[in-house]
């Protein structure tokens, strides 16, 4: 969510330095202090060990405040690159959003484990809506199954005349391609399965939809794995980060690195 910043600029260098997540009504430097004004309320800042709070309070409307670094890595910009991992030197508490050209993901603070002083996890993608490229690892296909039962409101069972693959698990978003078309659609997720049923939950996952339409018998089921469970890595030419962090404790952050190799498709 976008929401508006404090530009400042100095008449000593006549430029723009910085920007500021916190809108006071006036702010002046004076005496190697810094001051502002707030509902009418004089603050004078740098004087407490408490980060990201400004005006006895670390949000802004119904945003946490929070600091960030933001960055690319372009290194061999020719190739299409399989990005693996983010890591870090610093202080805990710092979360990564990751973004290519060809997709976004993320890897959250609980994620990164610190090994001799680094930090280090895996991304993970959030990419949403449907998932075109099937040959990812995180697609499993199952197969076209041969009828279909009404459990309840919004859950159905697939019965397939196979043993389906060990690999689909519950959880796992589940789609369709109906014959003749090269195009998926989500259909929801599974909630149990044995050896030749699924169980489903019609429900649009990545869309925010209630329902999601009945599979008719025939059309192609293949399954999504949860983005938590894989570390499969982004593709793309380029990988935009912003690392962040919502600590209100003093917090460093020394370098940033990433795993990446060449994609071969």
């Amino acid at each position: 969510m976008s929401r508006d910043n404090t530009l400042t600029y100095s008449r000593k260098t006549g430029g723009w330095p910085s920007f500021y997540s916190y809108e006071p009504e006036m702010m002046i430097g004076m005496n190697n202090y810094f001051y502002s004004f707030k509902g009418g309320n004089l603050y004078r800042h740098n004087t407490n060990s408490q980060r990201l709070t400004f005006y006895g309070s670390n949000n802004i409307g119904n945003d946490q405040i929070v600091s960030s670094v933001t960055g690319v890595v372009n290194e061999s910009p020719h190739d299409v690159k399989q990005f693996k991992t983010m890591s870090f030197e610093g202080t805990e508490g710092w979360g990564a959003v990751v973004k290519t050209d060809l997709g976004t993901g993320e890897a959250i603070a609980s994620h990164f484990v610190r090994k001799e002083g680094e930090s280090f996890a895996y991304i993970r993608t959030t990419t949403g809506g449907n998932y075109s490229e099937k040959g990812e690892r995180g697609v499993q296909g199952v197969g076209r199954f041969s009828s279909l039962e009404s459990v309840s409101f919004n859950v159905v069972k697939l019965l397939f005349n196979f043993e389906i693959n060990t690999a689909v698990n519950v959880n796992d978003v589940i789609f369709k391609i109906p014959e003749n078309i090269n195009e998926a659609s989500q259909i929801g997720k599974v909630l149990s399965k044995t050896n030749k049923t699924i169980t489903v939950s019609l429900a649009g996952i990545d869309s925010g939809q209630e329902s999601a339409p009945t599979p008719t018998v025939g059309e192609f089921i293949f399954v999504r794995k949860k983005s938590e469970d894989e570390s499969s890595g982004l593709k793309g030419y380029y990988m935009k980060y912003t690392m962040e962090t919502s600590s209100t404790q003093f917090s460093e952050l020394f370098s940033i690195g990433t795993e990446g190799f060449k994609s071969y498709p």
